[in-house]
């Protein structure tokens, strides 16, 4: 058995306690802190659906799929529109960062001086960027009739784009399930 000394107890309790003030929560939620959270038992997809005549997408069969799920897992029913009490609907958006690109930097100087003085001068290239494109998946609930968002999640986590069919599905999934942990909201 090993026995730690006392400062090193100390600096692995520091580090836990450190690395766990890290995680952060993967949703960035918003909500109406007006709006009533009563129970609900009806909602409708706002996304395209089949039964509208609208081109039904990949992401829109995956949203509304995690969303059936976990709603009919709650005893919600889905209905049309207008028996509904939340109306659902989902959206991408977009975060760009630049990264450094692979290639080459050149650098060219020249310099003149005489013992401990100098004159010199150079340029160099800027690093080669490029813009790399995230998305992120957000949630909104909205009020029906009145078609008012009163609820807003975002995930933090970037969607995959260079994955399986599978790999997306279960992470859409994943997202929406711990988007709707926070649904209703703390208080409500």
């Amino acid at each position: 058995m090993v026995i730690l000394n006392r400062p090193v107890r100390w600096l692995m309790l520091f580090i836990l306690l450190w690395l766990g003030g890290c995680a952060s929560d993967p949703v960035r939620l918003d909500y109406d802190q007006n709006a009533r959270f009563e129970p609900v038992s009806t909602w409708v997809f706002l996304g395209a659906t089949a039964d509208a005549g609208e081109a039904v997408t990949l992401m829109d069969r995956r949203v509304h799929d995690a969303l059936k799920v976990i709603l009919d897992h709650r005893g919600w029913q889905e209905v049309s529109g207008s028996g509904a009490r939340i109306g659902w609907r989902w959206d991408v958006i977009e975060d760009t960062e630049l990264e450094p690109a692979p290639g080459v930097t050149w650098g060219v100087g020249f310099g003149i001086g005489h013992r401990h003085s100098g004159l010199g001068f150079g340029f160099r290239t800027p690093a080669p960027m490029r813009e790399k494109r995230h998305y992120r998946l957000v949630l909104e609930a909205l009020k029906m009739p009145e078609r008012q968002v009163i609820w807003r999640a975002e995930s933090r986590e970037r969607l995959l784009q260079e994955d399986t069919p599978e790999a997306r599905t279960a992470q859409i999934r994943r997202l929406v399930a711990e988007m709707l942990g926070h649904w209703p909201p703390p208080g409500h």
